[in-house]
Formats: structure tokens, C-alpha cells, sequence
């Protein structure tokens, strides 16, 4: 898990728990995750200080902008435009024309967790690593199959 998805990780957590966790207890939670997440970050910060990034886009960050890069590949490859073609429009589909029938699981989840995670990644990481298939694709496609199931239904009971 890098920090991109950690830092996702602890809003997706509220979101999904809120109103289900006593307050007391999703605080104390929350502020457990925050306080692991730092202790983890400030260690990385410290232990690796020397180390530098040649590709960050500034020297002073560890951080490196990929968009360009996204967008090529985006372009160039077949494999990568189709899946996040259809990605895309699954999320667009399950966001815009069925949102409100996705379950309450799925709403908090596609608005604190996915959606920012893969805005992020198109601009600071790389689109085509395996990861984030891994940590977002299988939501998406929930998602993307729970609006289509939910728009076929209501499409099918309007015909009876």
C-alpha cells in the first residue's frame, strides 16, 4: 500500500462508517488511522531523506507529474484506452444516471475513495501499473454492473 491509497484509505473509512459507528468510536478510529498513517510517513521521511527522485517534477518533492505521460499512453495504446474507456463511461453511467439507486455502499464509496484516487493517479502516477486496477477496477465495475442492472430493471418494469 503506498501513500497515495493510505491517505485515501481514512476519509473512505468515515464515509462508509459514519452513522453505523458510535461517533466516540469512529473518532478514536479515525484519529488511530491518522496517527499510524503519520508515524509511517515521518519514519519513510526520515529514514530515506538522503534519497532523492530524479524524476519529481519539483526537486524539492518527492512527487512526479504524469499527465503527459497518461495521456500518450492513453493515445498509443490500445489495451489502456479501452479499458479506461470503458471504465470511464461505466463511472459516468453509475455517477449521472443511476447514482441515486447504487447502494449507500457504493455512493460513499465512488465519491471518497475511487473517484478522487483516480484523479489523482492520472495526474501524479502512472495509469498503467497494476495497482490501480487492483485498488480501484473492482469497484468501478461493481459500480458500472449495479447501474446497469438498476437501469435495466426500471426500463423493463416501464415496458410491463
Amino acid at each position: 500500500m503506498n501513500r497515495e491509497t493510505q491517505f485515501f484509505f481514512i476519509p473512505y473509512f468515515v464515509a462508509v462508517l459514519y452513522r453505523r459507528l458510535p461517533r466516540q468510536r469512529l473518532a478514536l478510529a479515525t484519529l488511530l488511522q491518522v496517527a499510524i498513517f503519520l508515524t509511517i510517513r515521518g519514519l519513510i521521511l526520515v529514514l530515506f531523506k538522503n534519497n532523492t527522485n530524479p524524476d519529481a517534477f519539483d526537486a524539492a518533492t518527492p512527487y512526479e507529474i504524469h499527465l503527459k505521460f497518461n495521456i500518450v499512453f492513453l493515445v498509443t495504446h490500445y489495451f489502456g484506452s479501452v479499458a479506461y474507456t470503458v471504465t470511464c463511461g461505466g463511472v459516468a453511467l453509475a455517477v449521472f444516471f443511476a447514482f441515486k439507486q447504487l447502494s449507500w455502499f457504493i455512493q460513499r464509496s465512488l465519491v471518497a475513495y475511487a473517484l478522487p484516487l483516480l484523479l489523482l493517479i492520472l495526474v501524479i502516477g502512472y495509469l498503467h501499473e497494476t495497482r490501480v486496477f487492483l485498488e480501484i477496477m473492482p469497484l468501478l465495475w461493481l459500480a458500472t454492473i449495479q447501474a446497469m442492472h438498476r437501469l435495466c430493471t426500471a426500463r423493463e418494469k416501464g415496458k410491463g
